[in-house]
């Protein structure tokens, strides 16, 4: 008797700013999506410091993957999908995430709305090339450790991919179900991200593709705001790293001492809200015929204050940072399930 396939599920929000791991046992990961071509000069002289950068080599070349470099090549193109450097970004949150060598592995991974569709069909051949991406299988670490492969591999749209971890729930056995219920209503979600921020109105599993949009504007628009602002007003470059200390503390380091950027990490944030808002509120309008917008996405924690108030009927989404990769992973469950795999 021939035994059944060990699957692994994993589905992976590979955003342009983070990457997003959930695996069908729970277990959830996150990291920035930074990697740059090339290896990173760096040496620990001490010989005791955590290791944080990874070297990792593709049939396209080299790249160095880690949340401590400095000044990383830029995600933020419609190519980035296709890219090498998503590869070895996507190989190392698998790893660190845990998924081990020899794993049987399907994957589910999203594209943004706007992308997904095209002219309210399918854009069956990007899709194609996303999946096609991961596939190649082709990364390998410098340092030598095993990695996962990608046996199969499944692209959704962002924004419904969060509808679907609304409407599969699990029950008292903890196999997935389809609500129903759920399903019949007309949801609103929100899923403000990295580079763009998806707005999908969804019921019966139709994409109302009216009310349905992308706007290039996300964490990414933020920062690169902020950058520059500062960079105006103090005449300095300034890495990754202190910016994301200015968007979180509204403090960043210079010539030795703390400066208060607050003031101007808030108008960064402002100028985003507000160009995310004016779409939200075009697609939706004041979202009456709606049994909930509910807002999800890596941008809606660090923004959240600011979108108080939008609908009578929204929610901030459960662990809204996650509900991509729920998503995707319930949704790589339910077609393994389906096919009795």
């Amino acid at each position: 008797m021939t035994s059944r396939k060990q699957w692994v599920v994993a589905g992976v929000d590979d955003g342009f700013d983070e990457t997003k791991i959930v695996l069908g046992d729970g277990t959830s990961f996150r990291m920035p999506s930074r990697a740059r071509a090339g290896e990173l000069n760096r040496i620990d002289i001490s010989g005791t410091a955590q290791k944080t950068v990874f070297l990792y080599q593709t049939r396209d070349g080299k790249y160095t993957v880690g949340r401590d470099i400095d000044r990383a090549d830029s995600t933020a193109s419609d190519d980035y999908p296709l890219s090498a450097m998503n590869r070895a970004v996507v190989t190392h949150a698998l790893r660190e995430a845990g998924v081990e060598a020899g794993a049987e592995l399907f994957l589910c991974s999203g594209l943004p709305v706007k992308k997904f569709y095209r002219k309210g069909t399918l854009n069956t051949p990007f899709i194609k090339q996303k999946k096609q991406n991961l596939l190649e299988n082709d990364v390998v670490a410098e340092d030598g450790t095993a990695l996962a492969r990608i046996a199969r591999h499944e692209v959704v749209s962002e924004g419904i991919a969060a509808w679907m971890d609304f409407v599969m729930q699990r029950n008292a056995s903890g196999k997935l179900e389809v609500n129903e219920e759920l399903v019949a209503q007309r949801i609103g979600i929100v899923d403000i991200g990295g580079r763009t921020t998806d707005i999908a109105v969804i019921r019966d599993w139709q994409l109302d593709t009216e009310r349905s949009s992308t706007v290039e504007v996300g964490m990414i628009a933020v920062r690169e705001a902020l950058r520059e602002a500062i960079s105006e007003e103090y005449d300095v470059e300034v890495n990754d790293q202190e910016l994301a200390r200015a968007l979180t503390d509204g403090r960043i380091r210079m010539w030795g001492k703390d400066q208060d950027v607050s003031a101007i990490a808030a108008g960064a944030i402002k100028v985003a809200v507000n160009r995310i808002r004016s779409e939200t509120m075009r697609r939706l309008g004041r979202a009456a015929d709606l049994e909930q917008v509910i807002f999800v996405g890596g941008t809606v924690v660090a923004i959240q204050r600011h979108l108080e108030g939008w609908f009578p009927n929204q929610v901030i989404g459960t662990d809204p940072s996650f509900a991509n990769a729920r998503g995707m992973a319930k949704y790589a469950e339910f077609i393994l399930a389906a096919q009795g795999a």
